[in-house]
């Protein structure tokens, strides 16, 4: 089957042209390579050719699909691969090369509303920040990323993207450069997170460069930026030290700061922006790891709490 290559090719310009951004693109890809890998069963002969029915016959595979871990797809990988698909029969269309469009009245699937997965308190997250030894250059560059991430709630790739010019521990804060959605913010910096950045920036860093034209921030042994894989290898490793049976990754640590912030009281609009979220739906996750605020309710107005045993 050929014939699809070309309007994806013009599909991704498209996506390039409206700068979305590199993730999504690759996501949007994957997922419509998977989808003509299933029609080549089919007897088509060109794009137009596809129908609701095959639409219809897709998300039946998706739903029954197991991956090498003979694990189905959750109801929102289906959804991803339903919404790359509607994405773009939405721009055949508008471009006039089909006249129907095959996904327009396909539904999503509906997703369970759970809770979110757990966050660290205070307490854990300090015995995590005390794993790494700071009397090694790689302990104490492992310790200033656990810092970075628990104080600014940045994401595991915006970490990693970071460079030598896009911080400021004299003034506290960081610039995210295309975070996600291709958007830029700039995110304060706590005091102990600058204290352990100016060490390694002045100190540490300088250890592990190898070529004076490297600005990443965070470097590997061999000198060159710190690769996803490592990052969290990293954690992991820190993580099993401590003892505390939660499953904890980066996005863990970036849970914890939201979560620890609203437990204070913070603002929940200064949260949102701090974590780079588009809307305020996102943080509800977050208020709903904290019953903090419904426990105090519970036992003040709750008629049995103030009867005698």
């Amino acid at each position: 089957m050929i014939f699809w290559d070309t309007y994806l090719k013009s599909f991704i310009e498209h996506m390039h042209i409206i700068n979305q951004s590199r993730l999504t693109i690759k996501l949007r890809l994957w997922c419509l390579k998977k989808f003509f890998q299933f029609l080549r069963s089919y007897p088509l002969e060109d794009i137009f050719d596809i129908t609701e029915d095959h639409i219809k016959d897709y998300q039946r595979f998706r739903y029954y699909y197991q991956n090498r871990f003979k694990r189905n797809d959750t109801p929102n990988a289906q959804n991803r691969h339903l919404a790359s698909l509607k994405t773009f029969f939405r721009y055949l269309k508008y471009e006039g090369i089909i006249l129907n469009n095959p996904c327009k009245d396909i539904p999503y699937a509906k997703e369970p509303k759970r809770l979110p997965k757990s966050s660290l308190s205070n307490k854990e997250m300090k015995k995590l920040l005390r794993q790494p030894d700071t009397h090694s250059v790689n302990g104490y560059r492992d310790r200033t990323i656990l810092e970075l991430i628990y104080s600014t709630g940045i994401r595991r790739n915006e970490l990693l993207n970071l460079k030598i010019q896009d911080v400021d521990y004299e003034e506290g804060y960081l610039r995210v450069n295309q975070g996600k959605g291709n958007k830029d913010r700039v995110v304060p910096i706590g005091r102990i997170a600058c204290h352990y950045l100016e060490t390694y920036i002045r100190g540490i860093r300088p250890m592990l460069l190898k070529n004076k034209k490297e600005m990443f921030l965070f470097l590997s042994r061999r000198g060159s930026r710190l690769c996803r894989s490592r990052l969290s290898e990293m954690v992991l490793y820190y993580a099993e030290r401590t003892g505390i049976e939660k499953h904890i990754t980066s996005h863990t640590l970036r849970r914890s700061c939201a979560t620890e912030m609203i437990k204070n009281k913070a603002n929940l609009m200064h949260v949102k922006d701090l974590l780079g979220h588009n809307s305020m739906e996102t943080i509800q996750t977050y208020c709903n790891l904290s019953i903090v605020d419904l426990k105090e309710a519970h036992k003040k107005c709750h008629p049995r709490e103030n009867d005698e045993k």
